[in-house]
């Protein structure tokens, strides 16, 4: 099968998607990206009208993370992706309010894409392959003296990439965004935040999705396999049980 390439200067967006024809959102926000999508459930998409403009990408997985990771498949190496779950229903920037305060700001689709084409533009230039956008849309995590973090964790309901041959680890139940950034600082890809901007998703309230893996066990095997593959880039958070920290040297830009 050929593989996608992307136009210069101009990131494709793509939203991967399992059984949420009905319930997901992403695409009312982008609805010029392109889905991927199990094969068997495409038409139940088409039906609903969700991304006839563009190409679908089909596949035959049935985890989330394996559907990413032929997502990336899909495409040639060097190409610009921003790739998407299905459950965002906002996209904004944090604006400015007074003196160390701010607010979020909703932006349409086509605002928040260019502000993500300027990301591209910063991985371009310093050799970066992977970068997000803010994990919260609370002001008070947001400095504006700040506003790009380097070597920082890069949350999965948003993640841009030129791509590479690094995959997502399908060993781990959860926290598979945790070790996609440690697998691309490890190798000295470049990873950065651009805090300044953020997206609100479900998380865990639609049905499907990382809800299914949440139970104890699999909060345990995760933390576990991710602390033992990564020790030099994380440590336990002493607040939530089973949860980590990046704790990676962070640079400032």
């Amino acid at each position: 099968m050929k593989k996608i390439k992307t136009k210069k200067n101009k990131p494709e967006i793509v939203i991967v998607s399992r059984e949420r024809e009905v319930i997901g959102n992403t695409w009312n926000i982008f609805p010029e990206a392109r889905l991927s999508v199990n094969a068997r459930e495409v038409e139940n998409y088409k039906n609903e009208g969700i991304c006839l403009d563009k190409k679908y990408i089909l596949h035959d997985k049935l985890s989330c993370d394996e559907a990413k990771n032929a997502t990336i498949d899909a495409y040639e190496d060097g190409s610009e992706i921003i790739m998407l779950d299905d459950d965002i229903t906002k996209v904004g920037k944090f604006v400015p309010t007074g003196v160390n305060k701010n607010k979020p700001q909703k932006l349409t689709g086509e605002e928040f894409y260019k502000e993500l084409c300027r990301g591209f533009n910063i991985a371009r230039k310093n050799n970066y392959h992977m970068f997000g956008v803010a994990p919260t849309q609370n002001p008070l995590c947001f400095n504006n003296k700040n506003k790009i973090k380097t070597d920082v964790f890069i949350n999965g309901p948003l993640t841009s990439l030129i791509t590479t041959k690094l995959r997502l680890d399908l060993h781990i139940r959860l926290k598979s965004d945790y070790e996609f950034t440690a697998q691309h600082i490890h190798n000295k890809m470049g990873v950065f935040r651009l805090d300044y901007l953020w997206v609100d998703n479900d998380y865990d309230k639609l049905e499907g999705g990382r809800s299914c893996h949440k139970s104890p066990d699999d909060q345990k095997h995760s933390f576990n396999y991710i602390m033992n593959k990564w020790p030099q880039y994380f440590r336990e958070n002493p607040k939530r049980p089973f949860e980590v920290i990046l704790s990676n040297k962070r640079k400032k830009q």
